[in-house]
């Protein structure tokens, strides 16, 4: 699973804790097993054996880099395209992310409508607060844009919010007041 500090590692839906498993080479070990989510029912302390949502299976077999529970059953993940991260700096620094949310209702598994983003070596800069997920879009190399988004987990919008001028990454988004 992760290692990364700020990678989604656990999540609640429905009263159960849920676990986002991410092998990727560039954070964890056990890099042949799938990336999924395992279950820990209310009430229990062990991994429910009878649950595993296989993302490796939905997506190809590319991997997750962390993402954010949106609320209302939503979660957004970050899916780094392997067909194009064809070097190590790739997965740091090249046009290969791509956002999806998953349904944990449904098993729906959505693209959003995004270009490909260029990765960063850190993975913290997913903020979810009250039903949406902010997170950041980093296109320069393909349009010149930087931009920080947010997906509303109970309509299901996606809206392209602030620019971002004169940065090359965003390590992180947090709330203040």
């Amino acid at each position: 699973g992760n290692d990364r500090n700020g990678v989604l590692k656990t999540f609640r839906y429905n009263d159960d804790l849920y676990i986002l498993t991410s092998p990727f080479e560039m954070v964890a070990q056990n890099w042949d097993k799938p990336h999924g989510i395992y279950r820990i029912k209310k009430g229990t302390s062990v991994v429910d054996p009878t649950y595993f949502f296989n993302l490796s299976e939905k997506l190809n077999g590319d991997p997750v880099l962390g993402g954010g529970y949106a609320g209302n059953g939503k979660l957004l993940i970050r899916r780094i395209r392997m067909d194009k991260a064809l070097t190590w700096g790739s997965y740091g620094f090249g046009n290969v992310q791509e956002f999806h949310v998953l349904d944990m209702a449904t098993g729906a598994l959505t693209k959003l409508d995004l270009p490909l983003a260029k990765s960063q070596p850190t993975a913290p800069n997913i903020l979810a607060d009250e039903g949406k997920v902010y997170f950041p879009v980093n296109t320069k190399d393909i349009d010149g844009n930087f931009y920080i988004y947010n997906y509303d987990s109970a309509t299901g919008r996606l809206e392209r919010g602030i620019k971002v001028n004169d940065v090359d990454g965003v390590n992180g988004l947090f709330r203040t007041k």
